[in-house]
């Protein structure tokens, strides 16, 4: 590699580093570098240098710095800094020579062996990626910029640490990584992902009972914290450990696949086949045969292309051991042709890939497939596709796959390229069609209603072969009863011949079928026929059928299924039904021509209101308090009535294909309020799904409607899912784009609930990128005006808003807040309210409000008792004991210790000991031996505040001991600072003024003192005001400030503290 960005910024120099310049010529390397593929303008490069106010010398100093950069590059001839467009500059390197680059390949390529299942040869790489040497990037850039591509970089560094110890696990090196990987959890705690690994690894090592301690521990931080509540995984997980589920077991690194998804997808065998014997022995032998790995059926619509398909993949499913993938691409229907993508994500999921492990990128997405399947042995049967075009990307990497594509095109293009077998289908000839008659009216003698030979042959010439007329055909004989065979080919020829069109059009010959079954018809079924023409999805079931014709469901069942009795239509599952592409053909131009475009349009509309109604009230169920968009749809028959989550998703499972269909054709016809509504309802299907290609299609599809209709309240909708797709995607700063545009158009519609809403999305977007201050002021946001409008804050809103406040030391707004979230939990009789008084009793604490926080936390305690929450308990007695000590109480403190203690051996919750370490450490103030005998036992590892506040205990012990330090005085200070904990900084300021004046520097611990009471000022941390005070006056003499400091501990009951 030659240049660093994972740290200083750098270039190699031999074996060696060398820092690439001061500190803006390294800020305009390190732009360069970290997009190398474009130009960059002079404009950027000096604002990216010299902020927003640059020198006028900026430029100049921009071509001397370019030119130094330039000589530092003489020795290496493949790195250059070239003019680009604009009068920019561009840097030209191989991407692999930056570190940065180097590890994104690593990373890239691991992923993709890893998505295959391949974990043993993603291993290295992931070891590779992981071994290359960094610290902070870009660490001697400052700037905005420089600060939000570190942001970027570390989560990227974040998700390589979670993929590579997930990589290991797999192959079965769960041993050797706990300890790197403990430390792992301990540097990212927020992490779900290193936590569940970590659980996993303890399990797999014989360990479960400090698997479970892990998720403890946790959990602990959650209720501390109200936040990163613990995921459907990670619970999922804890669940099956406390089972001992012996799937978790670790298995051989060979055996590894993803998922170990083996899946079945081909639809069931159609009645009614026949011939094509020759046919199938032809794809069969371009299989033993390996002369190519995929095979065409070709041949005109209605001539039983995938029913052969579907046939022969059924027959020879036993080839492939890891499954067979279908999909119908839909390349000659109304519907819009599948996109390659789709097809991709669903063709990944189903072998195992976690949805949110698909990449955006196409080529990422089919290079992941050809990954996948490049050592399977599987079917693919891809049906209906439009051309060469549409099939290329999806045929297997393996040579061991093999493909089936069926079409009305020649597919020349992939008999050219892909070598593929292509096998050509003619019509059915008599044989044939003795063999069809046969099968599909067995019992009936033909030569009794005179269909011999003769008439057999011309029913075949007048159908034209195909197999769907001649069922229709048969269908309607059999039917008829008492009808001469003479008399219905006599129809059909009279039928043909007002229908003549084109040769070779399959029209030509399946209309005359559908037509005379048609007007054989009754009125009623006529009508559903017609109506099944303007169904915008190929697979329907009944109630929605019988919202459009504004029946009752039985009489539309029974009349579906008098069309499957006639071979119009394909029953496919309880109450679910498929439509042959041509049928429908010919019942939309029925539809248009007997009833006319407003009663066609006034019947979709009837769908679009059952599907409206029905999605709206299974999004109700599933998520009880989610903000959804209004509407006053009422469907013309009855819908499903929801009692459980469980239905609600069975449902929307059930009928996502058709209302996709729907909202897609719908969105061509301008039906745009059904699309956003439609859209907005299944969002937290797709949440819960992480089905996240759908869920980007329909928001976008319904945002784009919502903007051309200038529909601020939908656009805010459409925006507000899509900010939260790209939260849970991972894509923080793409989700505050979209959350962004929502609230301008959430505000220009006026609409309080969905600024409220959108307000909440750029607070926890901000929250997971890191960016504690945003998401402080965004939920703020959401609570003022929520509180303007007269509207209540909802209940997430709240928990950020008391976590920020807490963290960034803003403790009166905390207590106000958790206020507001214990009054709306007692209202709704919540088990959490346990909990929430718990979170109250902190802020209280630290504000010296002690006889509320302990009565806070006595009746949480209550709660824990009634309800046999004994790791409640043992929380809530730990902070008691907190409280007690602020009171001075220090046996009574010491008593809750004990027994909180006690809890942590019984329930063997490890994890919850250093804190109740440290509380106790904290209860023995008069004995500092004692209190750094049991700090003592905590691991010396420990970071975040359990670290800050054993600092703090060691440095108060060392200097009751006689023996003062500032260093671990210093290094509280450092931490806190570091993570804006302003509570404890305050605390720290305190213990290291006490420190100075203990070593008999008085200047310094007068300035330090007087720090710290600005900072405990700022906090409302009243006790550390007292006692800062104190200290102060002890230093200056002030009887003024010892005379409040008195007065503050007596309001308080709080006592000083040595």
């Amino acid at each position: 590699m030659i240049i660093r960005l994972l740290g200083t910024i750098s270039i190699a120099d031999g074996d060696d580093w060398r820092r690439a310049g001061p500190a803006k010529q390294s800020a305009i390397l390190a732009t360069l570098a970290m997009d190398p593929r474009e130009p960059v303008d002079q404009e950027t490069l000096i604002e990216r240098v010299w902020g927003s106010s640059p020198p006028q010398a900026a430029r100049s100093a921009l071509y001397a710095y370019i030119a130094r950069l330039r000589k530092m590059f003489e020795a290496e001839p493949e790195v250059t800094i070239t003019r680009g467009a604009d009068d920019g500059y561009r840097l030209k390197i191989v991407l692999e020579r930056i570190d940065l680059f180097a590890l994104r390949d690593l990373v890239s390529r691991a992923k993709v062996l890893g998505a295959a299942g391949r974990h043993d040869q993603a291993v290295p790489l992931w070891r590779e990626a992981a071994g290359i040497p960094r610290s902070t990037p870009l660490a001697n850039i400052v700037g905005d910029w420089a600060d939000e591509a570190r942001r970027h970089i570390e989560a990227e560094l974040l998700n390589l640490a979670e993929e590579r110890f997930n990589a290991e696990l797999a192959v079965g090196r769960h041993r050797e990584i706990l300890t790197d990987l403990a430390a792992a959890v301990a540097d990212h705690p927020r992490s779900q992902r290193l936590v569940e690994t970590l659980m996993l690894g303890l399990y797999r090592d014989g360990r479960a009972d400090e698997a479970l301690q892990r998720f403890d521990q946790y959990l602990a931080r959650v209720n501390r914290d109200e936040s990163d509540e613990p995921g459907a995984d990670l619970l999922r997980l804890r669940h099956r450990i406390q089972a001992a589920d012996a799937s978790l077991n670790p298995v051989s690194a060979k055996t590894v696949h993803i998922g170990r998804v083996v899946p079945q997808q081909l639809p069931a065998v159609a009645s009614g086949f026949v011939g094509r014997a020759a046919e199938l022995s032809a794809v069969t032998r371009a299989v033993t045969e390996r002369s190519t790995t995929s095979a065409l059926i070709v041949g005109m619509a209605g001539v039983g292309k995938t029913a052969m398909a579907v046939r022969w993949a059924h027959r020879e499913a036993e080839r492939f051991p890891d499954g067979q993938l279908f999909t119908d691409l839909r390349g000659f229907t109304p519907e819009t042709p599948v996109q390659t993508d789709e097809v991709l994500g669903s063709f990944l999921r189903s072998l195992g890939v976690n949805p949110a492990q698909i990449p955006d990128d196409l080529d990422e997405r089919i290079a992941l497939y050809r990954s996948m399947t490049g050592e399977k042995q599987l079917l693919v049967v891809l049906d209906n596709a439009a051309d060469p075009d549409q099939v290329r990307d999806l045929l297997p990497g393996g040579d061991r796959c093999f493909a089936v594509v069926t079409s009305r095109d020649a597919m020349s293009g992939l008999v050219a390229s892909e070598g593929a077998h292509r096998t050509r289908l003619g019509v059915l000839d008599l044989a044939d069609a003795r063999e069809l008659v046969a099968q599909l009216v067995p019992d009936i003698d033909t030569a009794s209603i005179g269909l011999d030979d003769e008439a057999l042959g011309e029913l075949v010439t007048l159908c034209g072969g195909l197999p769907l007329a001649l069922r229709i055909a048969f269908a309607e004989l059999i039917d008829q009863a008492g009808r001469s065979v003479s008399d219905y080919l006599a129809e059909l020829r009279d039928t043909g011949l007002r229908n003549l069109s084109i040769m070779g059009d399959p029209n030509a010959a399946v209309e005359p079928a559908f037509e005379l079954s048609y007007q054989r018809m009754p009125e009623t079924g006529r009508r559903l026929f017609r109506t099944l023409g303007l169904i915008p999805s190929q697979t329907f079931g009944v109630a929605a059928t019988a919202a459009m014709l504004t029946w009752s469901v039985a009489r539309t069942a029974a009349n579906l299924r008098a069309m499957v009795a006639a071979n119009l239509l394909e029953p496919i599952g309880t109450g679910r039904y498929r439509l042959h592409d041509l049928v429908r053909e010919y019942a939309n131009r029925r539809a248009l021509a007997e009833d006319g475009q407003a009663a066609c349009r006034r019947s979709r509309e009837r769908w679009g209101d059952w599907y409206v109604h029905t999605a709206h009230a299974a999004a109700r169920v599933l998520q009880a308090d989610q903000l959804l968009l209004p509407h006053h749809r009422r469907p013309a028959a009855p819908s499903p009535e929801f009692t459980d989550t469980d239905q609600a998703i069975q449902w929307l499972e059930t009928e996502h294909s058709a209302a996709l269909a729907t909202m897609r054709e719908f969105g061509r016809d301008g039906s745009a309020e059904t699309v956003w509504l439609l859209a907005d309802a299944w969002r937290g299907f797709y949440s819960t799904r992480t089905d996240f290609g759908s869920w980007r299609e329909t928001a976008q599809l319904g945002l784009d409607l919502a903007l051309a209709h200038r529909h601020h309240h939908a656009a805010a909708a459409m925006g507000r899912g899509l900010g939260w797709w790209a939260t849970e995607k991972g894509d923080s700063q793409t989700a505050l784009a979209h959350y962004r545009d929502a609230l301008t158009a959430a505000e220009a519609a006026e609409t309080i609930p969905w600024q409220i809403a959108v307000w909440a999305g750029i607070a926890a977007a901000s929250y997971r990128a890191g960016e504690l201050t945003e998401a402080d002021s965004a939920a703020q946001q959401a609570v003022g005006i929520a509180r303007r409008s007269g509207v209540e804050s909802p209940r997430s809103v709240l928990n950020i808003l008391g976590i920020t406040a807490r963290e960034l030391g803003r403790l009166r707004e905390s207590a106000t807040t958790f206020e507001q979230a214990v009054e709306l939990n007692r209202r709704l009789g919540s088990a959490n309210l346990r909990v929430v008084l718990g979170n109250v009793a902190e802020p209280y604490r630290d504000l010296g409000r002690l006889a509320e926080a302990q009565a806070c936390v006595t009746e949480a305690m209550e709660l824990d008792r009634r309800l046999g929450s004994l790791r409640g308990e043992l929380s809530h007695r730990d902070e008691l004991a907190r409280i007690l000590i602020e009171l001075g109480r220090w046996e009574a403190a010491e008593n809750e210790v004990a027994q909180a203690m006690e809890l942590v051996d019984r329930l063997q919750l490890d994890p919850m000991r250093p804190h109740v370490l440290l509380t106790s450490a904290m209860a023995a103030a008069d004995d500092p031996a004692e209190a750094l005998r049991r700090i003592g036992e905590i691991e010396p590892s420990a970071t975040g505040t359990i670290a800050i506040e054993m600092h703090l205990i060691r440095s108060r012990a060392h200097r009751q001991l006689g023996r003062p330090d500032p260093t671990d005085a210093l290094a509280a200070r450092r931490l806190a600072a570091q993570a804006h904990l302003r509570v404890l900084e305050g605390k720290a300021l305190t213990e290291s003024a006490r420190t100075h004046h203990a070593l008999g520097e008085t200047r310094q611990a007068i300035e330090v003192a007087s720090q710290a009471l600005e900072c405990h000022r700022e906090t409302g941390h009243r006790p550390g005001e007292a006692r800062t005070l104190r200290l102060l006056a002890d230093l200056t003499g002030d009887g003024d400030a010892m005379a409040l400091a008195d007065r503050i501990l007596a309001e308080t009951r709080a006592v000083d503290h040595p």
